[in-house]
């Protein structure tokens, strides 16, 4: 989870986790990230929608910068967590290779040749940052 960010009401951003997938609001599910947010009179934590977390009629009342300093945490800890990745499957011997999608709308760049060891380096990137 990324940096806390603070609010001086009832409600505080304890940061932004893709480790949980639903929102405790609307109930959407497969949710790319969702915003941890404690209730500091009860002490409970639900995870929300960045969409439900910033809906003012929620009454988290929230600013936009936090919610924006939040997300900038974790945006920052993704690609943090990609460069270890990244370094650690160099290391392990894994190889990019290069592609080229243009013709069909898509990017040209390089890609891992090694999708198995990729989420094994990833794994163990994440699980050292916890």
């Amino acid at each position: 989870m990324s940096n806390t960010a603070t609010a001086t009401r009832q409600f505080r951003i304890l940061g932004i986790t893709d480790s949980i997938n639903s929102c405790d609001c609307c109930g959407k599910q497969n949710l790319q990230k969702t915003v941890a947010i404690e209730n500091c009179e009860t002490g409970e934590i639900g995870h929300f929608g960045t969409s439900c977390a910033m809906q003012p009629s929620k009454c988290f009342g929230f600013e936009k910068s936090e919610m924006a300093r939040a997300l900038s945490d974790y945006k920052r800890e993704q690609e943090i967590i990609w460069a270890k990745t990244r370094a650690l499957y160099k290391t392990k011997g894994g190889k990019m290779v290069s592609y080229d999608d243009r013709l069909t709308g898509g990017s040209m760049g390089l890609r891992y040749a090694d999708i198995p060891l990729r989420d094994e380096c990833e794994r163990e990137i994440r699980a050292a940052r916890r």
